[in-house]
């Protein structure tokens, strides 16, 4: 499981703690459709009843903080490529009690492995390795 922050410019204003419907209120920067994290937040918000707006869709980690820095809406951020990002002194993480997305990762195979036992492993070690480290913005 890794966790997803929300991120803001201090621009926006965003509520401090924020609700779900706070949230609303704002343009998001994310992925364009077909992102399955994009797919998830419309999901949250059209079962809350609530409109749910992309203002700018971006392909890029990179561009989507940035134009998050520069206060065109909310954007997804996991705690690493924060901490990692040039973008970071320039937006804060938005608190929504009762939003807390996250992201799963399942390594699924057919077994028995047989040969491809240890190349499945590797690739799981790997997997596991790189969540604990910085990762880009949900794509």
């Amino acid at each position: 499981v890794q966790a997803v922050l929300l991120v803001a410019s201090p621009s926006l204003g965003v509520p401090k703690p924020a609700e779900l419907d706070d949230l609303a209120r704002y343009p998001w920067v994310l992925n364009e459709t077909g992102c399955g994290f994009r797919a998830f937040i419309r999901h949250r918000f059209e079962a809350a009843r609530l409109p749910f707006h992309v203002g700018v869709e971006a392909q890029g980690a990179d561009l989507r903080m940035s134009l998050v820095s520069r206060g065109h809406g909310i954007g997804v951020v996991t705690p690493g490529a924060l901490s990692g990002s040039q973008w970071r002194d320039a937006v804060e993480v938005v608190d929504c009690p009762d939003f807390k997305p996250q992201v799963r990762c399942w390594l699924l195979h057919r077994p028995p492995a047989g040969r491809l036992a240890r190349p499945i492993a590797v690739f799981r070690d790997a997997l596991a390795e790189a969540l604990k480290g910085p990762m880009p913005l949900i794509s």
